[in-house]
Parts: structure tokens; C-alpha cells; sequence
């Protein structure tokens, strides 16, 4: 029974060191207002950024839901990507690709449309462009934003009061930042991984308590040697 024990004991914390955690919703403003539509063409892309502040070392990107979306002009190569931010503070720009989103090219019917992300990290208290663009064509799609930074999600990722709202004039060329706050409404999904040193820690005491289990029982095996 005490074998059984504890063996059971080190599977649970052993089932414990997932490379990843739940997905979790870690961003979520689609409950705010829609205030306008940017327009999204092949020659206007439109950038909305977010900031990632959680205790995990990283995030690995899930899914994006986006709050509204629809063709004035359809077309197709409608995307979503996910760009790093550079300069700094108070002058954030959109920075490079991180990865391009899975999902429809053409959300020419008023809706939301989710995005799937493959292989997209996002680092702790870091900032990011969540990016929309049509890479050629004369279709002209509306992306609902909103004036208010609010998430619903209680100590969720943020997304700025400044600096949220960029476009780029040439297909990612160069990029315009507002001053201001103009974010996209819509949602992300993300999975926690976490650091290191915890998967450590937990592989270290899945270890110790079947190295104690067998110290306990060698011990039991010596007493009873000695009073034969």
C-alpha cells in the first residue's frame, strides 16, 4: 500500500510538468463599444498593440478573436499577424513579423472571425502589434475599434494608453503611430509556459520522493536483517 503510495504521490507531481499550461483568455475587449472601422487595404495596413504583464516567463499565442469585421470592397488577402514592438517608450513602433495568423482571407460578412496562431511566443512585459493587412488587390475590409482600453479580463494583459493605434502607408515599408488610443476590439487566447526553474523544482521532488520511498524501504530491510 505504501509503495502504492507513493508512487501514485510522484505521478501526480510529475503530471505537474506540462511544457505548457491551460489556455487561458488573457485579453478581452469585445464587450466595449464599437466607435468606428479602420479601413484595410493593400495600401493602408492598420496595427493595434497590446502589452503582455504576467507573472509566466512566456506565453504561447493560441487563438485571436476579432471583435468585428467586413468588406467594403471584397477581395480576399485579408490577414492578421502578430509584430514585435521596438523604439522606446512613449514612441512604440511596429517592429518585425513574429508570426502570420490561420483563418479566413475574405471576412467579407459582418461578424467576428477567429485567427489561429502556430509557433508564436510572447515574452512577460512585453509589448506587441496585433497587425491587419491586405498584401494585394483593391479590396478594402472595416476592423472595428473601439475608444476605450478597457479588458474585462481582471489582471489580464493591458493595452496601452498611448501609442495603440499605427499604419503603414506601404506594406510594412514604414509605420505612423498615434498618439493616442484608438485599440481594435477582440480577444486572445494564450497558453502559459512555464519557467525553468519550476520545471525543475518539480522534476527534482517527483525524484526525492521516490528516492525517499526507497531509502525508507532499504532501511525497513536492514532492521529486519539485523533482528533475525
Amino acid at each position: 500500500m505504501k509503495t502504492n503510495r507513493t508512487l501514485c504521490m510522484a505521478l501526480v507531481v510529475l503530471g505537474a510538468l506540462p511544457i505548457s499550461g491551460w489556455a487561458t483568455i488573457y485579453l478581452d475587449n469585445l464587450a466595449q463599444p464599437h466607435d468606428y472601422y479602420a479601413d484595410v487595404k493593400s495600401n493602408k495596413w492598420v496595427a493595434s498593440r497590446f502589452t503582455v504583464n504576467d507573472s509566466a516567463a512566456a506565453f504561447q499565442m493560441n487563438t485571436l478573436k476579432l471583435g468585428a469585421v467586413y468588406a467594403s470592397t471584397a477581395g480576399g488577402n485579408f490577414s492578421v499577424s502578430i509584430y514585435n514592438c521596438s523604439g522606446t517608450p512613449g514612441s512604440e513602433t511596429v517592429g518585425s513579423l513574429l508570426g502570420t495568423l490561420n483563418g479566413t482571407a475574405s471576412p467579407d460578412t459582418l461578424g467576428q472571425y477567429t485567427y489561429t496562431a502556430s509557433g508564436i511566443t510572447l515574452q512577460a512585459n512585453s509589448s506587441y502589434w496585433l497587425v491587419t493587412s491586405v498584401s494585394a488587390g483593391a479590396a478594402d475590409y472595416r476592423v472595428s475599434y473601439t475608444y476605450d482600453t478597457a479588458n474585462s479580463i481582471p489582471g489580464g494583459w493591458t493595452i496601452p494608453t498611448s501609442q495603440t493605434y499605427s499604419w503603414s502607408l506601404d506594406q510594412g515599408a514604414n509605420w505612423g503611430t498615434y498618439g493616442g488610443y484608438w485599440p481594435y476590439r477582440y480577444q486572445i487566447d494564450a497558453t502559459a509556459v512555464p519557467e525553468p526553474s519550476v520545471i525543475g523544482f518539480l522534476a527534482i521532488s517527483a525524484m526525492t520522493l521516490v528516492g525517499a520511498h526507497k531509502l525508507h524501504k532499504l532501511r525497513r530491510y536492514a532492521a529486519a536483517a539485523r533482528g533475525r
